[in-house]
C-alpha cells in the first residue's frame, strides 16, 4: 500500500496455461483421466471454501485456471461468491442479475409462471418473476434448478455446477447448449421439467459407470446433507487412484 499516493497494489499469482475453457477451445474435449484429475482438484478447492462458509456461486470452466507446468487446477474469479452465517446452508441472492429482456417474451413468461413459486413476501407470481430475473448471480448453463426457481444458492448449487463443468470438459460445451436455449426463462422451464438423472451428454467416448455415477451425484435434485457433500463426493470411485 502506497499511503502517500493513496494507492493499493494487489499482487496475484500467475497461473500459466489459462482457464479450462480456453484449453477446451484450443485442444477440444478432455480425456476421462484429465477430467478426473481436474474434477478432484476443483472439489478439493470447494471443500476448503465450504469449510470456511464461502460459496463460490460461479463454478465453470472459465473460472478454473490450470498451471501447465504442474497440472494443478485452481479456482478463480470470486466476484460472485458469498459467505454463509454459522449453521446456514443456503442464502438468498441479493445481487442484480441479467436477461430482464425475457419479460417481453409473452409465451415464455407464461411458461415460467406455471412453474415458479410465489414471491416469498407478496405471494405474487408476477413479483416472483421480476425477483427471479433481477437477483440471480452466476452463469445460466451452470445454474442449479433451485437457483433458478427460488433464487437460493447454497453448497448444493456449487456441486451442481461441478457436474456442469465435468460435462463441459467431456464434451467441450456446457450442458443444455444443444437445446437452443435463448432466454433464462426457457432454461428454467427446461430444468423444472427435466426428469433424467443427468443432462444429455454428447461425449465422443462412452462414459464409464464410475464417471456417470459421479455426475448423477452432482445432479441430484433432492438434497441430503449427509450424502450430498463434497467430502462424500470425493469418495466416489471415479475420483480415486489419481
Amino acid at each position: 500500500m502506497d499511503v502517500d499516493n493513496c494507492l493499493l497494489y494487489i499482487f496475484q499469482e500467475l497461473v500459466p496455461g489459462g482457464s479450462i475453457a480456453q484449453l477446451l477451445k484450443k485442444f477440444g474435449p478432455f480425456e476421462s483421466s484429465i477430467v478426473k484429475q481436474y474434477t478432484q482438484q476443483i472439489l478439493f478447492g470447494l471443500e476448503f471454501l465450504h469449510g470456511q462458509g464461502i460459496i463460490h456461486r460461479d463454478i465453470k470452466g472459465g473460472n478454473v485456471l490450470v498451471d501447465i507446468n504442474t497440472g494443478v487446477a485452481k479456482l478463480a474469479d470470486f466476484g460472485a461468491s458469498t459467505t454463509l452465517q454459522l449453521g446456514e446452508t443456503q442464502e438468498t441472492l441479493s445481487i442484480k442479475g441479467l436477461l430482464t429482456h425475457s419479460l417481453t417474451d409473452t409465451h415464455a413468461r407464461t411458461q415460467l409462471l406455471t412453474h415458479l413459486p410465489p414471491h416469498p413476501l407478496t405471494h405474487s407470481l408476477t413479483h416472483s418473476l421480476s425477483y427471479l430475473l433481477t437477483r440471480l448471480k452466476g452463469t445460466p448453463f451452470f445454474m442449479a434448478p433451485e437457483v433458478l426457481a427460488h433464487t437460493r444458492y447454497g453448497r448444493k448449487g456449487d456441486i451442481w455446477a461441478v457436474g456442469c463443468t465435468m460435462i463441459q470438459m467431456l464434451t467441450g460445451e456446457p450442458p443444455w447448449k444443444d437445446r437452443n436455449i435463448k432466454t433464462l426463462i426457457q432454461l428454467h422451464v427446461l430444468l423444472s421439467t427435466w426428469t433424467e438423472s443427468t443432462p444429455p451428454i454428447a461425449c465422443k467416448n462412452e462414459l464409464s459407470a464410475e464417471c456417470r455415477e459421479c455426475l448423477e451425484m452432482c445432479f441430484r435434485k433432492v438434497f441430503n446433507s449427509l450424502t450430498h457433500s463434497l467430502t462424500h463426493l470425493l469418495t466416489y470411485l471415479f475420483l480415486q487412484g489419481i
